[in-house]
Parts: structure tokens; C-alpha cells; sequence
């Protein structure tokens, strides 16, 4: 069985913001590196503009080379 290192060294490059602004929404979330102490998670919620639906978050972006094994793993579609 071979294995498949899920998370690289921490690049904060490889993370995106998902905020409900996709949404029409004014929440807004960044990272922050902390130099070698892990980051900090920062952001505004507003639950104002979607009715109480707000949402900040931020996301890591897999590699395509992991995405593909994943599919290709049984019990996946």
C-alpha cells in the first residue's frame, strides 16, 4: 500500500478565501502567517446582508494529483 501525504509543508499561498461575498454577502476572512507558529484566522462576519446566512471561511486547495487518486479510490464515484 502506497501513501499519499494529504497536507505539503504549510504554503499559505496554496489556501483560498470562500466568504459568502460569492453569495452577494459582505463577510470577508483572511490568513496570516505567524512565522513558523501556525497562522492566524481572521474576518468579519456580517449576517446582515444574506438574512443570518453569513459566512467566512478559508479553504486549502488539494493538487490535482490528490483529487485524481481520491477518485480513483473504491467506494468513490
Amino acid at each position: 500500500m502506497s501513501t499519499v501525504t494529504i497536507f505539503p509543508p504549510w504554503r499559505i499561498s496554496e489556501w483560498e478565501t470562500v466568504d459568502d461575498r460569492i453569495r452577494g454577502g459582505k463577510s470577508i476572512s483572511t490568513l496570516h502567517e505567524r512565522g513558523g507558529d501556525g497562522i492566524w484566522f481572521c474576518g468579519t462576519l456580517d449576517i446582515t446582508a444574506l438574512g443570518g446566512a453569513g459566512f467566512a471561511s478559508q479553504r486549502f486547495r488539494f493538487s490535482d494529483l490528490l483529487v485524481s487518486q481520491n477518485r480513483n479510490t473504491r467506494g468513490y464515484g
